[in-house]
């Protein structure tokens, strides 16, 4: 995984820019990991890039992709590529993998019990259905204020922290007349 993330690494950092537009170079990558709190020298990341380093920590990877800015799935899955390999000797098709890492599809291979479900989905729901909130005649807008409060409450029930509302969905969800 470490020589994969690597080769993203150098991928990315090629088609970077610094603050002076010039080519992003091994020590300007470390200077923005170290700007970011985390000390990743240039022979660390040059390592890294030429797949020398067997491993990557996952605050490593989250430094990298915030300096670099991208996403951690941008640097552990080759996005457009038509497989990786998730598992040793098990290759998936790379944007399943990638739903699956982000927690938005079942493991491959099975499908989860119900008390093993992920959580990250719940988010991906409530966000959704913000965003149709958005966009709702007032017509469709009692039925997503359902489907908000249905999953929100599914959230606590998990011992989860829903996600802050604005202001005008808040009062909605809450039940405040006129809103």
């Amino acid at each position: 995984m470490a020589k994969q993330v690597g080769q993203r690494v150098a991928y990315f950092r090629a088609r970077a820019t610094d603050e002076r537009g010039h080519k992003l170079t091994a020590q300007g990558l470390s200077d923005r990991c170290k700007a970011l709190g985390l000390e990743l020298g240039r022979p660390t990341i040059a390592k890294l890039e030429k797949g020398l380093r067997e491993t990557i920590t996952v605050g490593e990877l989250i430094v990298l992709a915030r300096a670099l800015s991208v996403s951690p799935a941008d640097l552990v899955f080759p996005i457009g590529q038509a497989e990786v390999e998730l598992l040793p000797g098990y290759h998936l098709e790379t944007w399943k993998a990638v739903l699956w890492f982000a927690g938005f599809s079942a493991r491959p291979g099975r499908t989860p019990p119900a008390h093993e479900a992920s959580e990250v989905p719940l988010y991906q729901v409530h966000h959704q259905l913000l965003q149709d909130w958005t966009f709702a005649g007032s017509e469709h807008r009692r039925t997503i204020l359902t489907g908000l409060r249905g999953i929100r409450e599914d959230m606590r029930e998990r011992g989860l922290l829903p996600p802050e509302l604005p202001e005008d969905v808040a009062a909605a969800v809450n039940g405040e007349p006129g809103k």
